[in-house]
């Protein structure tokens, strides 16, 4: 079963992933609004995305933890599990 969120959520462990494999220090490239834009050299290639944090979480009273928004497009790669 192949679902957006899921698809997402694998799109944004393979940025990630790539980001920490590479030892890459993303850099903010430009903020707009609540987004920001950042980008990172991995292996010669530049890798772009965009990133946003929750301005309020409800109920206040829960601690919902780090949230991030991510949108971006990993390099392809094979990846072994």
């Amino acid at each position: 079963m192949n679902t957006p969120a899921l698809s997402l959520s694998f799109t944004l462990a393979a940025v990630l992933a790539a980001a920490s494999a590479a030892h890459a220090q993303p850099t903010m490239v430009k903020q707009f609004n609540d987004w920001g834009v950042y980008s990172y050299d991995r292996s010669g290639k530049t890798v772009c995305y965009i990133l946003t944090v929750p301005k309020t979480m409800q109920p206040a009273a829960v601690d919902h933890g780090r949230n991030y928004f991510v949108v971006g497009r990993a390099p392809r790669q094979r990846y072994q599990l």
